[in-house]
């Protein structure tokens, strides 16, 4: 087995992990924290869309857990646009040299850290796009 195939092992062990939602407050140093206003702020493009690629997949506010755990290569997929601005928004001491420097897995671990920390925060999008006009399925469920 090649290098790079067991650092994609390693990270894809790791998403086993992500059923069990525990906090991960650092990776490889950096620390992960739920993001403040001025992050969440300067993430909602990237988070609105990363959230229509997912619901386009499937996901939705109800199985949202579920989805993330059983359809990984579907999130990788979605988040993989986004990867960059994401880490270095939600861990600002991440620096484009660092991820530069590290392979893809180190990216993908921080960014099951980093939903992980806010999977609250990424349900109300899902919750907020369920419950939107866009969505008239979702409204006939509730009538």
């Amino acid at each position: 087995m090649s290098e790079e195939q067991d650092n994609a092992q390693t990270a894809f062990d790791t998403l086993d992990g992500l059923t069990s939602f525990m906090d991960c407050s650092q990776v490889d140093g950096h620390e992960v924290k739920e993001w403040n206003t001025t992050q969440f702020t300067r993430l909602y493009p990237y988070l609105s869309q990363l959230t229509a690629a997912l619901m386009e997949s499937g996901a939705s506010f109800d199985n949202l857990r579920t989805f993330l755990t059983q359809n990984w290569n579907k999130v990788v997929d979605a988040i993989i646009p986004h990867m960059v601005p994401i880490i270095m928004i939600s861990c600002p001491t991440v620096t484009q040299e660092y991820l530069d420097a590290h392979p893809f897995t180190r990216g993908l671990e921080f960014i099951m850290a980093i939903l992980r920390k806010n999977i609250e925060h990424i349900a109300d999008f899902f919750a907020r796009a369920g419950l939107s006009p866009e969505n008239p399925a979702k409204e006939k469920d509730q009538a």
